[in-house]
């Protein structure tokens, strides 16, 4: 990429948004979602009606969420946060939760956690769709970005550690926990940062410090989360170091990382390729290979067909990988 050439993320173009004034480049979208009804498991269930269906050409089945617009005025604080307007609770009778979120719609590559991508979303529907596996569970979410899948799992977990690098991402994510208190009200939701290229000690500044007892809290997570972290093979390779020495750590634990394979055409392969992917598969065999002392690693990916929560364009290159540590005989 040429220096200062943007990046767009396409999630955008399935919602409402509307800029603020007070806040250059920066948008606020309200994700609902479609709850799985109590009395079923049926897929179809989370469908709004069945005339509303609609089939992309993977297969998967898309269930068209209402997207609720943003009031035409918008109030914010004197620091130029916005203001949300409450209702009471945000889960109602026909059982959907509505999730605000400040974001950028447009971003330099460094700055991509700032925008909503649909691994994302994908990953949300992973973690809505086996709440039980993640229910009154501590939760590591690394590169979280705008704090998307940090609010879904604080939704069923006891504890969130919200994960990223740099002041502006991080004040996102804290923005983004804030307005959404109503449905994490039951989690405890701790915003740090972890910069991976740095290894596992204390380190930032002000209200993001990584502390020693979030270090200790961070160790003991029994569930870590990631998604759309596979684009850049430098920072891959940190992640591949964090996460080896965090499976290394605590409790045996699982990694849940939704992704999605960037197809690109180069000259040098005269074809298309997935580089990003590749590298990234790469790792997964490394880190297995790896292993640690009294810890077996294991990676999968999980192919099962789910149920769509949020609207977004799902296609066969979104994919849920799984990494587990394992102690033999434990």
């Amino acid at each position: 990429m040429e220096p200062g050439e943007k990046v767009l993320s396409d999630v955008h173009l399935y919602h409402t948004c509307e800029c603020l004034s007070t806040k250059e480049s920066n948008s606020v979208t309200r994700f609902v979602i479609k709850l799985q009804s109590s009395d079923t498991d049926e897929i179809g269930d989370n469908a709004v009606s069945a005339d509303q269906d609609s089939v992309d050409n993977t297969g998967h089945r898309e269930v068209i969420t209402e997207t609720q617009h943003i009031p035409s005025c918008l109030e914010v604080d004197e620091d130029g946060d916005l203001i949300l307007q409450r209702d009471g609770n945000s889960f109602n009778s026909e059982d959907t939760a509505v999730i605000t979120l400040e974001h950028s719609l447009a971003t330099e590559l460094q700055d991509v956690g700032e925008q909503v991508w649909a691994g994302a979303l994908l990953l949300c529907d992973f973690l809505l769709h086996h709440e039980t596996d993640f229910c009154q569970k501590s939760v590591l979410d690394l590169g979280a970005g705008t704090g998307l899948t940090t609010i879904v799992a604080a939704m069923l977990a006891k504890t969130v550690y919200c994960t990223d690098v740099g002041e502006s991402v991080l004040r996102m994510a804290h923005h983004n926990v804030e307005i959404n208190a109503d449905l994490t009200s039951n989690c405890h939701v701790v915003v740090r940062e972890l910069d991976w290229c740095k290894g596992l000690h204390v380190q930032g500044k002000g209200n993001f410090r990584l502390s020693e007892v979030d270090i200790t809290d961070i160790l003991q997570a029994e569930v870590i989360i990631a998604a759309d972290v596979i684009y850049d093979d430098d920072l891959t390779d940190a992640l591949f170091k964090t996460i080896h020495l965090l499976l290394s750590k605590g409790p045996p634990k699982t990694v849940y990382m939704g992704l999605e394979k960037r197809l690109v055409f180069t000259l040098s392969d005269l074809d298309v390729v997935c580089p990003a992917y590749t590298h990234f598969y790469e790792g997964l065999v490394r880190l297995q290979q790896l292993g640690c002392e009294g810890r077996q690693f294991h990676y999968f990916r999980l192919d099962e067909d789910l149920p769509m929560y949020l609207n977004y364009n799902r296609t066969k290159q979104l994919e849920i990988w799984a990494i587990q540590s394992v102690i033999p005989n434990g």
